[in-house]
């Protein structure tokens, strides 16, 4: 029961998580999600360090230095003052750097006569150099693109809530 209990929970998150990406988008999601998570391990963490002090401990200078610093990103991420929207634009630009040299290795392997290579690393290539430059260039898409990966999402959290629930049948043995 304990089980199908943090099952059905997860999927609860997961759900959620989707449903919130598709609305406000990635970046103000992972925004608060990791100021929240940050916040409560690094108040922990100190309040760990406390602990250590009351029971006559030696003080754990690296759970108070994380505790802090912990803090701090969070009051940063809560303020706007650091965003996930960057690690994001990072990442998609990675993809298109992919994507690029997918080309030019799929051309490589055209060149030297390996056509379903080549053939196949140019067509991933082409999709990841278009995808991220719809991504960079357009807003629309960007705004599509998110509401599509949080349904995606919550249709994995619904699963994995009906899952917890349905179970996997067990198995007769013979």
């Amino acid at each position: 029961m304990n089980n199908k209990l943090s099952t059905a929970l997860e999927g609860i998150i997961i759900l959620v998580l989707g449903v919130l990406i598709s609305i406000y988008g990635v970046t103000a999601v992972a925004d608060t999600y990791f100021a929240i998570v940050f916040l409560v391990v690094g108040i922990a963490s100190i309040i760990l360090a406390c602990f250590h002090i009351a029971k006559k401990l030696p003080l754990p200078v690296l759970y108070v230095l994380m505790g802090a610093v912990l803090i701090s990103v969070s009051i940063g991420l809560f303020t706007g003052w650091v965003s996930f929207g960057v690690f994001i634009n990072l990442m998609v630009l990675v993809i298109m750097g992919v994507g690029a040299g997918l080309m030019l290795t799929g051309l490589y392997f055209l060149v030297k006569g390996y056509v379903f290579n080549g053939i196949g690393q140019l067509v991933a290539g082409a999709i990841c150099v278009l995808l991220s430059a719809l991504y960079l260039g357009i807003p629309d898409f960007r705004t599509a693109f998110w509401i599509i990966v949080g349904i995606v999402i919550a249709l994995y959290g619904a699963f994995v809530l009906i899952s917890a629930f349905i179970g996997s049948p067990k198995k007769s043995h013979k």
